[in-house]
């Protein structure tokens, strides 16, 4: 499939269940790590095919009246989006993690369900004080609660 087709079928999705905005992931800076022959340009296609579809929907969300919110999602995929902490990869199948609580997901969805709740705190604009950052980094504070799926559930209950 070419990007002009996927960035039109994802339009057209998120228009088909009501959606306000569309959330991406913010790759940008993004460098991969070293790892097996030739994949520094795999890494480099795969940027630039982000990159590229990344702008297609942007220009067409825009066109149709969406928005298109860029989240920058480190850590997303170590927290479980039920909020019972970090996760445990397993070591035979990696794409598979296990919560603390015992229940086993696919890491990419938990990881996606994460993304998806950022992006709805950045979209109703509950972006984090400059001084918060300042404040979480001293020992005596506690450490920020990430933001995963639990966090939207806790605030609409």
């Amino acid at each position: 499939m070419t990007r002009n087709l996927i960035s039109r079928q994802l339009i057209n999705l998120a228009l088909d269940h009501h959606c306000q905005a569309i959330v991406v992931e913010n790759l940008k800076g993004w460098r991969p790590k070293a790892g097996k022959k030739r994949t520094p340009m795999k890494a480099r296609f795969h940027r630039w095919f982000h990159r590229q579809l990344v702008t297609r929907i942007n220009s067409k969300a825009v066109e149709v009246g969406l928005r298109c919110v860029a989240v920058y999602a480190r850590g997303t995929s170590s927290q479980a989006f039920d909020g019972s902490g970090r996760v445990k990869r397993d070591k035979d199948n990696y794409s598979q993690c296990t919560f603390s609580s015992g229940k086993r997901y696919h890491a990419d969805l938990n990881a996606a369900y994460n993304i998806a709740a950022r992006g709805h705190v950045l979209f109703q604009g509950g972006q984090r004080k400059p001084t918060a950052r300042m404040r979480s980094q001293t020992p005596t504070h506690t450490p920020r609660t990430p933001v995963s799926l639990s966090s939207l559930w806790q605030q609409s209950a």
